[in-house]
């Protein structure tokens, strides 16, 4: 399965964690928010034209409080390498 074919991490303004599926790859769908600017888990946020959005990394899960486990290792995931 290529890259494009499989779900991907992203983070919104510094304050969100999402992913965008494949199927879907103008929407986010936020895993984990800011205290301070919080958005509701599974939103759907579009990020067409959005410049505010940014690849997530590793650090990312840990900066979010989101465990990796199951994403790093599942073939449909797109998990950062750094």
């Amino acid at each position: 399965m290529s890259a494009i074919q499989k779900t991907r991490f992203v983070v919104i303004g510094e304050h969100s964690l999402a992913y965008v599926m494949a199927t879907m790859p103008n929407t986010a769908f936020i895993l984990a928010g800011s205290v301070s600017r919080p958005l509701n888990i599974g939103e759907a946020y579009p990020i067409f034209g959005a410049t505010d959005v940014r690849p997530a990394t590793r650090g990312d899960f840990e900066t979010f409080r989101v465990s990796t486990e199951g994403y790093e290792t599942c073939p449909h995931h797109d998990f950062p390498e750094n």
